[in-house]
């Protein structure tokens, strides 16, 4: 049965909150995240850090099985599949991030290892009947801490892990007005009330994170001028949707730093 037309809206409603952009932008989101793999994480890093984990199970030969919560354009799915060998699957709300990650599958020779699904991310997680015995799952720039720690231990065996991310508040910073967003002490701590053992908890190098945001705030400026240029009626909104992401960018070099969780489930 095809989804009705509230939950046709609801969804886009939350595609377009989840990157910040205007609804008036839904109808090009594939073009203005147009070669852009990730929309913020780091594949190389998290592929590090899984690597260095060893969460194979004694004896099994077949492949580890890994879900990308919010995969959006595939760049981390791919890399589990193509990097770690892993079966992977996507999940994001946006068709257009869909089609860009199965066409990365594709180009990367993995796509009989990748399956990627456009589903509401919300309905998903609260769907008992589809979660499974996951070795790993990711939410990566989507939910806060929290809340993206509960959804994807949800999905992994007792003894898999979560990989999860989140801005956090420099421990320097003491304005007031950026107390309530909590350290990495502070989630972890929250985290291990869950039950579960954090492995591994670091606040990113800004050097990196930096050159990271940069690549990416550079080609989304490049796709926003192309797209202005074909679409003139939509020029102001893309120049104010770039201007928002490079402040949100900024922040992370002022009071606010990246940070990344990985998590082994406990019973």
């Amino acid at each position: 049965m095809p989804p009705s037309t509230r939950s046709r809206h609801r969804l886009r409603a939350q595609v377009v909150a989840s990157v910040d952009a205007p609804d008036r932008l839904y109808p090009h989101l594939g073009q203005l995240f147009a070669n852009m793999p990730t929309l913020g994480a780091s594949p190389s890093l998290i592929m590090r850090r899984l690597r260095g984990l060893g969460i194979a199970l004694p004896g099994r030969r077949e492949p580890l099985r890994a879900i990308d919560l919010g995969c959006g354009p595939g760049g981390v799915a791919v890399a589990l599949a193509k990097t770690l060998r892993m079966d992977v699957v996507g999940i994001d709300g946006c068709p257009a991030f869909i089609d860009s990650a199965r066409e990365l599958a594709t180009a990367a020779g993995v796509s009989d290892r990748c399956a990627f699904v456009a589903t509401s991310l919300e309905i998903f997680t609260r769907s008992r009947a589809l979660h499974r015995d996951y070795d790993v799952a990711l939410m990566l720039n989507v939910w806060p801490a929290m809340r993206a720690a509960r959804a994807t231990r949800a999905f992994v065996r007792i003894g898999g892990v979560y990989v999860i991310d989140d801005a956090v508040r420099d421990p320097a910073c003491d304005d007031r007005a950026w107390r309530r967003v909590p350290t990495l002490e502070h989630v972890s701590e929250r985290i291990a009330q869950l039950g579960d053992e954090v492995l591994d908890a670091r606040v990113l190098a800004r050097p990196a994170m930096a050159k990271v945001e940069a690549a990416l705030q550079k080609q989304l400026a490049i796709n926003a001028r192309r797209l202005a240029r074909r679409e003139p009626a939509l020029a102001d909104t893309l120049r104010e949707f770039v201007r928002g992401q490079q402040e949100a960018a900024g922040l992370l070099e002022g009071p606010l730093r990246g940070a990344m969780w990985i998590v082994q489930r406990g019973a």
